[in-house]
Parts: structure tokens; sequence; C-alpha cells
């Protein structure tokens, strides 16, 4: 099996990156929030 760089694979993947990125930044935005600690 060899990996052909298609345009469309590799947009696929940065959206799912950036998916997670963004859910990592909320998660971690929500934990440090002062409502959690009370």
């Amino acid at each position: 099996m060899e990996y052909i760089f298609r345009p469309d694979i590799m947009m696929m993947e940065g959206l799912i990156c950036l998916c997670l990125y963004l859910m990592y930044q909320v998660h971690r935005k929500f934990g440090d929030s002062p409502a959690n600690k009370v």
C-alpha cells in the first residue's frame, strides 16, 4: 500500500486535526474556569 498525497485527503486530515485542536482548547478553557473550582 502506498500513500498518495491527494488534496482532498489532506484537507480531511487537516479538518480533523483542527477539530481535535479546537476541542482540546475548549476543554482546557472550561477546565481552568473558576466555576469548576468552587
